[in-house]
């Protein structure tokens, strides 16, 4: 059982999460939560793997949430909710510690997805990530990613789908997206150390 924790400021959208998730077989709602009070008040003892946050929650820098909620829980992964996703937005808080994001536009297709690639250790990536990162971070000799891992970005950044970076380089798709996991492991760990 997947326990998941829904940090969302729209109770709208809140209700149509929950409603797919508690209707999925293998994932169980542990908490909601409407404010970031409420949350950093539970979090030392939540039950919980994964938390879907809004990345406008109101009150507080999502970034500073972030960062302080894996220092005290480094256990849970964060899926980066955004009506719109603004690339640079997501790609900061990949840094500061988030594993995944999904777009609050194709909640009831992409959540359900993205929770268990996540708590599999998988992640998915776009073109504009992709190109975001490799315009971040010199992908050459000495860079902070493996090359296997520059690789797949160039690839992605490049417009190759998931499919075809798997087919050039030799791997699954399951494959893939764990080196995917790992490149957002990275920028996390990068950013920390920095």
């Amino acid at each position: 059982m997947i326990n998941v924790a829904l940090l969302e400021a729209d109770r709208e959208l809140d209700g149509i999460c929950f409603s797919v998730l508690n209707n999925a077989v293998d994932i169980k709602v542990t908490h909601r939560f409407f404010n970031f009070q409420s949350f950093q008040n539970l979090l030392p003892e939540m039950i919980t793997q994964i938390v879907v946050l809004d990345i406008t929650l109101p009150g507080i820098n999502i970034l500073s949430l972030i960062s302080a909620s894996k220092k005290i829980r480094p256990d849970i992964d964060f899926i980066i909710s955004s009506a719109w996703v603004q690339y640079d937005w997501v790609y900061q808080c990949l840094c500061a510690g988030a594993s995944g994001y999904v777009n609050k536009f194709v909640v009831k297709q992409q959540l359900l997805k993205t929770i268990n690639e996540i708590y599999f250790g998988q992640a998915q990536m776009s073109l504009q990530m992709a190109q975001l990162i490799r315009d971040e971070h010199a992908l050459q000799s000495g860079s902070i990613f493996t090359q296997i891992q520059s690789q797949i970005i160039k690839l992605f950044a490049n417009g190759f789908s998931h499919s075809n970076v798997s087919e050039a380089l030799n791997k699954t798709n399951v494959e893939v997206q764990f080196q995917i996991r790992n490149i957002y492991n990275v920028l996390h760990h990068s950013t920390v150390s920095a």
